[in-house]
């Protein structure tokens, strides 16, 4: 078995758990290896994990599989008893960025603070999912075996099985009381073509699926022995192709169309299944399942100087918008702005929070409320952070006012304010103090898996679970 290191996102640049991480018992750092130099960043002479999925790392001899769980996987179950939870969240996390991709979403971030890093495509425009082909691969070796050429020739009185056409023929038979007596048979011998260049291609296909996703869809699955014709396989392509051709079976279609679609993207791919900044990745499935407005910026913004209007540059960006239409009358409708924010919680005393959004993306987000609501008609607008929430992060105390209720893909939880400034000023009575709605953002809590799930299902969040997330303003 691969040598085994499980790391998280946030967390400092060592494994948290593993089996057998290098041999001769020195500490394993992501950073101090070529392939996963983007995976940590440096702040502040504190290096920390930045990456989600899994790759394969070679050292000298030994092979080591690296397993980055989000920021929100609870740290005690990073371990190797929850193998199987870790493995198929990972494997779901994998699906769900090539159905991101496969979408047009845009996975080209390379500025030093935002290293947005995919298995996917580096310089091709290439739609192959190369995660579920290689599943697929997979699966389809374990289930029929390495491909092989059989080859057939007939000899006379060899061994295998009669082939009468040709017996029938060439052999004079001996004619006994009018029957014909065929003292020697042309028999069909079927022998293995060991040297068969396909099956020399697909062994190598294998190996390289098994280094990219085999450790996250298997306990032990072990390399080919077979000539190793190197990473870039793409110049075979036309020889898989010109043999397809002469295969007739349903598993020998489908396996040669994989194993050319593999073959022919492997100089854009890098080998490692997973992403940097998976703040995207939450943001972009939210907007998926949350949303019904494709794109909901603003235009720029007008300076008016002097007798002239100009045109400033920046426009306003809400994550995402729902629009629940009750009628065909406008002022009937009921306008959902929501901000996905990849935050996990931390509690500073009896009643101090960290970890959270902070007062100015709480003002940013009622800033958006006010300026749609100034410029359109609707009888009603809500405000709401789409935060993620796993298992029993939060504190054993705290878990009924956080954690998310039993059979429910989200829960709503109360609402943030913006803090209020203490300036030298007469203030407002109590009284008069702005208890508004439109300064209330909502807190709803998302199960990530079962989002994922309705991703992958091609589901949307119903317009009743719209407008359950508006229920934190009956918490005055």
């Amino acid at each position: 078995m691969n040598h085994i290191a499980i790391f998280r996102e946030g967390d400092k640049d060592e494994p948290i758990d593993g089996y057998k991480i290098l041999p001769d018992g020195k500490p394993f750092k992501l950073g101090e290896w070529s392939e996963t130099k983007g995976f940590v960043k440096t702040q502040k002479n504190k290096t920390t994990v930045v990456f989600v999925g899994f790759c394969t790392v070679a050292i000298e001899k030994e092979i080591i599989s690296v397993f980055c769980l989000p920021k929100y996987f609870p740290r005690e179950k990073c371990n190797l008893e929850n193998w199987r939870e870790i493995q198929q969240h990972l494997k779901t996390i994998c699906k769900v960025i090539e159905r991101l991709r496969s979408k047009g979403k845009d996975f080209s971030f390379f500025s030093d603070e935002n290293t947005f890093d995919t298995f996917s495509l580096n310089d091709s425009g290439s739609k192959v999912n190369r995660y579920e082909l290689a599943e697929y691969l997979l699966e389809d070796y374990l289930q029929n075996g390495l491909y092989v050429k059989v080859m057939s020739d007939s000899r006379k009185n060899g061994a295998g099985k009669t082939n009468w056409s040709k017996t029938v023929t060439k052999i004079q038979p001996l004619i006994q009381d009018g029957t014909p007596i065929y003292i020697d048979l042309i028999k069909k011998h079927y022998r293995i073509d060991d040297k068969d260049l396909i099956s020399i291609i697909h062994a190598n296909v294998l190996n390289l699926c098994i280094d990219f996703i085999g450790p996250l869809l298997y306990d032990r699955i072990d390399h080919i022995d077979t000539e190793f014709l190197g990473y870039d396989l793409s110049s075979f392509s036309s020889i898989i192709n010109a043999r397809s051709t002469y295969v007739f079976t349903e598993r020998e279609i489908n396996l040669y169309k994989a194993l050319e679609a593999w073959c022919s993207t492997t100089k854009y791919y890098k080998n490692l299944a997973g992403v940097t900044c998976f703040n995207k990745i939450w943001e972009y499935v939210n907007d998926a399942v949350w949303g019904n407005i494709k794109h909901p910026e603003s235009g720029n913004p007008t300076y008016h100087i002097g007798i002239i209007d100009y045109s400033g540059d920046g426009d306003a960006i809400p994550d995402t918008i729902n629009i629940v239409k009750e009628s065909d009358r406008a002022e009937e409708n009921e306008v959902y702005i929501y901000d996905s924010k990849y935050y996990t919680v931390n509690f500073a005393g009896n009643t101090g929070i960290k970890g959270y959004p902070p007062n100015s993306d709480i003002v940013k987000q009622v800033a958006y409320l006010k300026l749609i609501k100034s410029q359109f008609i609707a009888a009603s607008f809500y405000n709401m952070f789409l935060m993620p929430e796993y298992f029993e992060r939060v504190k054993p105390e705290e878990q009924d006012a956080f954690m998310i209720e039993d059979n429910k893909w989200f829960s709503v939880k109360g609402y943030a304010r913006p803090g209020e400034f203490d300036l030298d000023l007469v203030n407002r009575p109590k009284t008069e103090r702005s208890d508004s709605d439109e300064e209330k953002v909502g807190i709803v809590f998302v199960d990530p898996n079962k989002l994922y799930e309705m991703l992958l299902n091609n589901k949307t969040a119903t317009p009743e679970d719209i407008q359950e997330t508006g229920t934190y303003l009956l918490k005055k």
